[in-house]
């Protein structure tokens, strides 16, 4: 599916209830500022054009596991549970 059906389903969706505002969450396995970030993004912007704003695209990017600290915590906090 391409961005410009999607987009129309969007607005068909939002033109059934124009009252109700949305925000979508979506988390991504693309790297942060990596051109399918921007992308996500720029498909987010064309949304809440598309919506006048009713529809709003909020992305989490992965972050770096190395640089993460929950992601670290996760890591040592399994490595030390005994597996069954």
């Amino acid at each position: 599916m391409n961005r410009f059906s999607s987009t129309l389903i969007l607005i068909a969706v939002v033109a059934a209830a124009p009252a109700a505002a949305i925000t979508v969450k979506l988390a991504s396995l693309a790297p942060d500022g990596s051109v399918w970030d921007l992308a996500i993004e720029e498909m987010g912007a064309e949304w809440a054009e598309a919506t006048d704003g009713r529809v709003r695209l909020r992305s989490t990017p992965a972050a770096s596991p190395a640089t993460s600290p929950t992601w670290c915590a996760r890591c040592a906090s399994a490595s030390s549970t005994p597996r069954p």
